[in-house]
């Protein structure tokens, strides 16, 4: 069972930002000696835009009256977003 100071850490570190829970994180591996290796999100970010914007030219492209075409292209997308980031894992 933890301690009342890591219970007490806890309700504290729920109105942190992500921010600084990364950098806390990076602290306690380092102080712990793991390998920390901070995540990757704006590399993953950019390829999920060029994804979703490669999405909407070729909906764009599409006729009127094609909207199951069009809902099959959102999965598609969605589906390559997902498999980036279990591919990255943000590394």
């Amino acid at each position: 069972m933890p301690s009342p100071q890591i219970i007490e850490l806890e309700k504290t570190l729920q109105n942190c930002s992500s921010e600084d829970k990364h950098w806390l994180l990076e602290r306690l591996m380092q102080q712990l000696g793991l390998n920390y290796q901070k995540p990757n999100l704006v590399s993953y970010q950019q390829e999920a835009k060029d994804i979703i914007a490669e999405t909407i030219s070729e909906v764009l492209t599409l006729s009127n009256d094609c909207e199951e075409e069009v809902w099959q292209k959102f999965n598609l997308a969605s589906a390559r977003i997902s498999s980036q980031l279990n591919e990255s894992d943000f590394k």
